[in-house]
């Protein structure tokens, strides 16, 4: 919690949250357009979608700059009446000599008798990318 003592640093706190959120807002738009396009069979109890080389596609923007992950790893777990969840996985993630990311694990929980586009929440999702961008604020000094 902080406390702001003048308008200077309240101005500041809301422009630096605004920065954050657009920066969650478009990789969470990524990583649901990837996992809608990609996902073939959600009847299948796991599946795991790769996505590597993302400095390549995505290093033009300025999501990728703030926060450069380079390649993730959807586990993705379909079951019957769940409700979607999203985790981070920080047991085999790390930080290349480019500062890049690498290895991004995010296990993904959906249920099967629903479609993609009326489940993913992208609440969630972003909640998740904020840990990440945690992490990697924390361990990228």
């Amino acid at each position: 919690m902080r406390l702001i003592v003048n308008e200077r640093q309240y101005k500041e706190l809301l422009s630096n949250q605004k920065q954050n959120l657009s920066t969650g807002d478009e990789w969470v738009n990524y990583i649901s357009d990837f996992t809608i396009t990609n996902l073939e069979d959600k009847n299948l109890l796991e599946s795991v979608l790769t996505n590597n080389n993302l400095k390549y596609k995505l290093g033009k923007f300025n999501f990728y700059k703030k926060l450069p992950i380079d390649n993730i790893i959807l586990n993705v777990y379909s079951e019957e009446n769940s409700p979607f969840n999203s985790e981070f996985d920080e047991r085999e993630i790390f930080i290349n000599e480019n500062k890049q990311i690498k290895n991004v694990n995010i296990n993904i929980t959906i249920d099967k008798l629903l479609t993609l586009e009326e489940q993913i929440d992208k609440n969630n999702l972003k909640l998740t990318l904020h840990k990440i961008k945690e992490w990697y604020e924390n361990n990228n000094k």
